[in-house]
Order: structure tokens, then C-alpha cells, then sequence
């Protein structure tokens, strides 16, 4: 029965993401905002949303090595497997450096964070201040497209995206629920669970958005979406364990899972320098294959 969950859930995704982009593209062409903007600060959130229902549901047990797991998986998954894959559809896309040099500050303030104390309701509002302080940032950042003209209802408009949220919200619960079940009848560990299945499920949102994204042409909307939900399961997710109390942090998590993802992001840097632009695509989905087989060989 949780084969045909799986399945159900996944053409959730796909047909609610779909409406979410459509939606999304005129939302910000309403609110004179650039569809990278737009996706940074409202599509990026919401598709993280999965990944903070999770978290929160896996602290009223407690279990902090799947909320860990969750939004460190996460980040991998969608600077990875969905990010390389969208960059091998679409070459063209453009990664501006400084997102990629603000992700860096994220991945590092949440390192230093995490070495300096244990997890602890301090830590986790410093860094929720962070975030606020960086969407902020994002919003007056209004260069890369011009908004594009609408004459349609906003109220309606609004109405589509959250009825399109909820569904994929509800499809990525459904996700979650069924893959959690495969993977305990598989019998790993909590930490591997959120690093690999649980990070993968609440990761599909945004892989079924930017496919969605490219599928209407809406490049930026896709990278917007990314690195917002990065900027969420780093500086909000990952320290949402410290609401519930103090919790030592796992060092597999600093030693290994971190310094992954700061080898991610200096590729995804790198690739904003190369002519050819499918080397380091092809090297992220290596990379992300190779840290799953090590998750479960180790």
C-alpha cells in the first residue's frame, strides 16, 4: 500500500506544481517583483514548508537527528541532485555569484553556530534574526527581470496558489509518510532516514516546482526557489530543535554533512566561471550519488 501512496503523491506533485509556477509568475508580475525575488522569499519558503511540518512533527517525539538529517539532507538534495538537474536541462540558466556567495554565509554562520553551543531557544532566534535580516535583503535586491504585465484578479490569483500549495503540501505529506514506512521496514537509523529518504521527499516540491519553472520558461524562478529554500532548512529549520530545548548537536553532521555541502556550493560557484557548462552538473549528481551509497555503506 505504500508503493501506490508513493506513486499517488507523486502526481500530487507534479499537477499542483505546475499551477504554483503559473500562479507564481503572475503574483509577481502584480506585486512588481522579479521571479527570482519572487521565488527566494514566497515559492522557496512554501516548498520548504514539507521540510519545517516534518521537523516540527519529529520534535513533539523527540527525534532532533531527523530534524537534523532533514534540513541538512535537504540542502544537498536541492544544491545537487535538483539544482544539476535543472542546470542540464537549461545550460543557459544564470547563477548570479553573490546568491551563491550569500548561500556560503548561510552554511557558515549555521557551522559556527552549531561548533560555538549546543542547540538552545538563543540559538535558534539568532539565527531566525539572520534570516529575517537576509530576506530583507533579498527583497530590495529588484535588478535581474522585468516584471512581466498582468490584468488578471491578485485576489484570484491568490486563491489558485494557495489552493496549489495545499495540494502540494497534502501530496508531500502523503510522500513523506509512505517513504518514512519503506525506509524503517528497511530497518537504517533516524540520522540516515532524515539525510537520505526524509530529505529526498520534503526535497520534491522543489524539484517538481523548477521542473515546472522550466517547462514555462521561468529560469529564474527555478534558481530563486533553490537557494530560498536553502536560506529556510539552514538558518530556520536546521535550528528549530533548539525551541524544544537543549540538544547536542550530531558531529557526523559538522564533519561530514557541512563540509559537503560548502563543496556544493564552491562547484556551484565555480560553474559560474566555466564555458562548459555541463561539467559541473554532471559532477553534482556524481557527488550526490556518492554521498547516499555512503550514508547507508557507513
Amino acid at each position: 500500500m505504500d508503493y501506490i501512496w508513493l506513486i499517488l503523491s507523486i502526481i500530487g506533485l507534479s499537477i499542483s506544481s505546475d499551477y504554483l509556477v503559473i500562479n507564481s509568475q503572475k503574483i509577481a508580475a502584480k506585486c512588481r517583483l522579479s521571479s527570482t525575488t519572487f521565488g527566494a522569499l514566497i515559492v522557496g519558503p512554501a516548498t520548504s514548508l514539507p521540510e519545517l511540518v516534518v521537523s516540527i512533527e519529529a520534535m513533539t517525539r523527540p527525534l532532533p537527528d531527523i530534524v537534523f538529517g532533514n534540513a541538512l539532507g535537504s540542502v544537498i538534495a536541492n544544491t545537487s541532485l535538483i539544482l544539476a538537474t535543472s542546470l542540464l536541462l537549461v545550460p543557459s540558466i544564470v547563477i548570479q555569484r553573490q546568491t551563491i556567495v550569500w548561500q556560503l554565509f548561510d552554511v557558515l554562520t549555521l557551522a559556527l553556530c552549531f561548533v560555538l553551543s549546543q542547540t538552545n531557544w538563543l540559538l535558534s532566534l539568532l539565527l531566525l534574526l539572520v534570516y529575517g535580516l537576509r530576506a530583507y535583503g533579498s527583497s530590495r535586491l529588484e535588478h535581474d527581470l522585468k516584471p512581466v504585465k498582468s490584468t488578471e484578479n491578485l485576489w484570484l490569483l491568490l486563491g489558485v496558489f494557495l489552493l496549489a500549495l495545499a495540494v502540494l503540501l497534502f501530496s508531500s505529506e502523503l510522500l513523506i509518510d509512505s517513504c518514512r514506512s519503506i525506509a524503517i521496514e528497511w530497518g537504517v537509523s533516524d540520522l540516515v532516514i532524515g539525510l537520505s529518504i526524509v530529505a529526498l521527499g520534503t526535497s520534491l516540491p522543489e524539484l517538481a516546482t523548477n521542473l515546472s519553472s522550466i517547462k514555462h520558461g521561468d529560469y529564474q524562478l527555478a534558481i530563486g526557489n533553490i537557494m530560498g529554500s536553502n536560506t529556510v532548512c539552514l538558518l530556520v529549520i536546521a535550528p528549530i530543535v533548539g525551541w524544544w530545548g537543549q540538544f547536542p548537536i550530531p558531529m557526523i553532521n559538522l564533519t561530514r554533512d557541512i563540509p559537503i555541502i560548502l563543496v556544493l556550493n564552491a562547484a556551484v560557484l565555480l560553474h559560474t566561471y566555466l564555458h562548459w557548462k555541463s561539467i559541473v552538473p554532471m559532477l553534482l549528481i556524481v557527488l550526490y550519488a556518492a554521498y547516499q551509497l555512503l550514508l547507508y555503506l557507513y
